[in-house]
């Protein structure tokens, strides 16, 4: 589905490419522009912690970041072994696009973890910068269905 739905906009998947440690001043603006539209606004960003992390997902044997050649998007992620067994899952950790590139990254990130060799993939909008119904929508249509309920609670 995320093939056609991007066949349909005129958008190639070449326009997504990894991320290399050039990239990370782009990648420290685009996490800004993600915190300052999420509901973590309140916690302030560190902007050398922020490169330091980047760094190290770009730099991890399973992890990866793709930015949209625009640079108006990226998103990142890690594969690990399930607590339970050897089977690998992906999870995205970070995922903001405002140059129309947010299922063509997801395209490209859904292809590494399968060359990961991970058989499922978790992904959320745990800033709640999208419109829940919305991304609901156009996640299920991707083939994604709800995995549970998530929590939080401020521990101040």
């Amino acid at each position: 589905w995320i093939r056609w739905w991007l066949r349909r906009r005129d958008v190639d998947l070449m326009d997504v490419r990894h991320a290399t440690v050039a990239d990370i001043p782009r990648l420290c603006e685009l996490a800004a522009l993600e915190h300052a539209a999420s509901r973590f606004k309140q916690h302030p960003v560190d902007p050398a912690f922020a490169a330091a992390n980047f760094a190290a997902v770009i730099g991890g044997m399973q992890s990866r970041v793709f930015i949209s050649e625009s640079g108006g998007g990226f998103i990142a992620g890690f594969v690990q072994n399930k607590l339970f067994n050897k089977f690998m899952t992906a999870y995205e950790l970070a995922w903001y696009a405002r140059d129309g590139s947010g299922l063509a990254l997801l395209a490209a990130f859904t292809a590494w973890a399968k060359k990961m060799r991970a058989l499922d993939l978790v992904v959320s909008d745990y800033a709640g910068i999208k419109d829940e119904a919305k991304f609901k929508r156009v996640m299920t249509r991707a083939g994604f269905a709800v995995l549970g309920t998530t929590y939080t609670k401020p521990l101040n």
